[in-house]
C-alpha cells in the first residue's frame, strides 16, 4: 500500500493541469484556508468585534486598489501565454507593465476616497500605508498568474501559501512579545505583503530576457485583457461593495461581526480558486464538445459538494462560530448561513464563466457581470441601511442567484448544453472522460 500512495503523491505534486492540477491546487488552498482560519481566529479574539471592524476597514484598502489595477490582466496573461507558450516571459513582463500603469490613477483615487469611508473608525494614518502596500499586492497577483500561464502549478501554489504563512508567524511573534493590538495585527499583514513582493521581484528578474519580445505580446494581451476586464471589475464590486456599504452605514462592531461571518463562509472559496486557476489553462482553444463534457462533470461534482456544505452550515453554524471565535461573535450566525449559500452559488458561477473564457467569448459574461453589479448595488442600497449586515448578505445572495440564471441562459451561445445535476447528469459525466484524461 505504500507504493501506490507515494505514486499518487508524486502525481499530484508534478501535475500541471486537469484534475490532478486541481487536486494539487485544492490541497495547497486547503492549507491556506486553515492558515487564514487560524490568523482570523487570533485577530478576532484579540481585537473583539470593534477592533475586527477597524481591521476589516484597513483590509478593504489593502486589496481594493490592487484588484482594480489588474482587472482583466489575470485572465489575459493566462490566455496569451497558452496561445504563445514560447513567449511566456514576455507576457509576464507585459502584464507587470500594464498593471503598474493602471495602479497609478487607481492609487490617486483611493487616497482621495478612502478617508470618506473610514470616518468613525480607529484606523488613522494606517489607511495610507494600506494603499501603498496595495501596489505591491498588484505585482504579486500578476506574478502568480504568470506562473499559471506557464503551467507551473506547484510554484503558483507555493507562492500563494507564502503570504498567509508569514502572516501567521508574524502574529505569533507579536503574541509572544505581548503586542496585541490593531497596529500589531496590521503590521503582521504588511510583513507578509513585503515577503510576497520580494518573491515576485525574484520571479520577474529571472524573466528579463522577455523584454526583447515585449512588443509582440503587448497588443494581444491588452486586447484580451480589456475585453475581459468587465468580469474582473464586477468581481471586485462583488468582493468589496458589501463592506463599502457597511463602512458607510454601520458601526465598527457590526462590520466586525459581518467580516467574521464572511471570512468563515468563504471557506468554500477553496473550490473556486482551484477551478479558476486550472480550468482556463486546460480548456483554452479546445472544441465546444470537450468544453461541455468537462464543464458538466465538474459542475455536477461541485454542486453536490457545496449543497452538503450549505446543509452543515445551516445545522451547525452558530455552534462552530462560538467554538472558534467566542460568544462575542455568536450574533453573526444568521449572516454566516446566508453567505455560505451565496459563496456556493458564486463558485458554480465561476465554473460557467470559465467555459465562456475558454471559448474566447469573454464579452457575454462581462455583460452578465455588469448586470450583476447593477443588481447587487441596488439590493445593497435597499437592504443595508435598514438591516445592516444581514441585509448586505441577503443582497449578495439575491444578486448571485440572478447571475447564475443569466450565465446558464447564455450557454447556448458557445454550444454548451445546460448541466444536469440529477442521475442523468451523473451518467453523462461517467460517459465522458475528458475531465480525467489529464
Amino acid at each position: 500500500m505504500i507504493y501506490p500512495t507515494r505514486s499518487a503523491i508524486r502525481s499530484i505534486l508534478s501535475a500541471r493541469g486537469g484534475v490532478l492540477g486541481m487536486m494539487q491546487t485544492a490541497t495547497v488552498q486547503l492549507s491556506i484556508v486553515f492558515i487564514n482560519l487560524s490568523t482570523g481566529i487570533i485577530a478576532a479574539r484579540w481585537l473583539g468585534p470593534v477592533g475586527r471592524g477597524d481591521y476589516a476597514a484597513l483590509s478593504v484598502w489593502l486589496m481594493l486598489p490592487a484588484t482594480l489595477s489588474v482587472a482583466g490582466l489575470q485572465a489575459g496573461i493566462i490566455f496569451v501565454s497558452r496561445r504563445d507558450p514560447d513567449r511566456t516571459d514576455a507576457v509576464s513582463l507585459a502584464g507587470l507593465l500594464c498593471g503598474l500603469v493602471a495602479y497609478a490613477p487607481v492609487a490617486v483615487l483611493s487616497f482621495a476616497l478612502a478617508p470618506l469611508f473610514v470616518q468613525g473608525y480607529g484606523v488613522g494614518g494606517l489607511i495610507a500605508v494600506a494603499i501603498c502596500a496595495s501596489g505591491l499586492n498588484a505585482a504579486v497577483m500578476l506574478s502568480r498568474q504568470s506562473l499559471l500561464g506557464a503551467r507551473e502549478t506547484l510554484l503558483f501554489n507555493l507562492s500563494c501559501a507564502a503570504s498567509p504563512l508569514v502572516y501567521l508567524v508574524a502574529l505569533t511573534v507579536c503574541w509572544s512579545v505581548g503586542r496585541i493590538s490593531l497596529d500589531a495585527v496590521f503590521l503582521s499583514q504588511i510583513t507578509s505583503v513585503l515577503v510576497a513582493a520580494v518573491i515576485a521581484a525574484v520571479f520577474y528578474a529571472r524573466r528579463r530576457a522577455g523584454w526583447r519580445q515585449l512588443r509582440v505580446v503587448m497588443r494581444p494581451l491588452a486586447s484580451y485583457s480589456l475585453r475581459a476586464a468587465g468580469i474582473d471589475l464586477v468581481n471586485i464590486v462583488y468582493g468589496n461593495a458589501d463592506r463599502l456599504f457597511l463602512l458607510a452605514f454601520v458601526a465598527p462592531a457590526e462590520l466586525g461581526l459581518y467580516a467574521v461571518a464572511l471570512s468563515f463562509a468563504r471557506l468554500t472559496s477553496i473550490l473556486q480558486v482551484a477551478v479558476s486557476s486550472v480550468l482556463l489553462v486546460d480548456l483554452s482553444g479546445k472544441p465546444a464538445a470537450e468544453i461541455e463534457s468537462y464543464i458538466h462533470a465538474l459542475f455536477l461534482l461541485l454542486f453536490w459538494m457545496l449543497t452538503t456544505s450549505c446543509l452543515l452550515a445551516a445545522v451547525l453554524g452558530r455552534e462552530v462560530l462560538v467554538l472558534f471565535f467566542g460568544h462575542a461573535f455568536a450574533a453573526c450566525a444568521p449572516i454566516f448561513k446566508v453567505l455560505v449559500v451565496e459563496s456556493s452559488l458564486s463558485c458554480l458561477c465561476q465554473v460557467i464563466m470559465e467555459a465562456f473564457l475558454a471559448s474566447e467569448q469573454p464579452s457575454y459574461p462581462s455583460r452578465v457581470q455588469l448586470a450583476y453589479a447593477v443588481i447587487l448595488l441596488a439590493a445593497l442600497a435597499a437592504l443595508t441601511p435598514r438591516f445592516g449586515g444581514l441585509g448586505a448578505a441577503t443582497a449578495m445572495l439575491a444578486a448571485a442567484a440572478c447571475k447564475m440564471a443569466m450565465l446558464l441562459a447564455g450557454l447556448s451561445r458557445i454550444e454548451v448544453a445546460l448541466p444536469n445535476i440529477g442521475l442523468r447528469g451523473y451518467v453523462r459525466a461517467r460517459r465522458h472522460r475528458a475531465l480525467f484524461a489529464r
